[in-house]
């Protein structure tokens, strides 16, 4: 179904194995990349970590919103970044998804994605195109 002549939006996930699901999902009617490619993010070495460095400040002037599926797997970081694009975001996912690794984490701390904890606009169905 579209989603009006109005509204340009741009389709994020965090693997391309999900950035394919969009594709077809929406018979390829839509621009589908990953988080990391939107944002201009890639691997670098920070002595002997491999860490998510910005490349190059997105363009994405052409978007009005950004639906982002798998949200509950973004962290702090990419969560700051899509918030400083000023695009009007919906975060696609649930809280009982996993949410980012975390290796500081213990067992005593809460398993949620910080997507769910800053209350961020969510919705469960939105593929379909019925948003809540």
């Amino acid at each position: 179904r579209k989603i009006g002549n109005s509204v340009r939006p741009l389709l994020l996930a965090e693997t391309n194995e999900a950035v394919n699901v969009l594709n077809k999902s929406t018979n390829y009617q839509y621009t589908c990349k990953t988080v990391c490619s939107a944002l201009g993010l890639s691997l670098a070495h920070e002595g002997s970590k491999l860490v998510l460095k910005q490349r190059n400040k997105p363009d994405l002037k052409e978007y009005n919103l950004l639906l982002i599926d798998e949200a509950s797997m973004l962290d702090k970081v990419r969560l700051e970044l899509i918030n400083d694009l000023g695009i009007r975001t919906l975060y696609v996912g649930h809280s009982s998804q996993l949410p980012p690794v975390d290796t500081t984490l213990t067992s005593t701390d809460k398993c949620i994605s910080p997507v769910f904890e800053e209350h961020y606009p969510t919705s469960w169905k939105v593929f379909g195109f019925s948003t809540t």
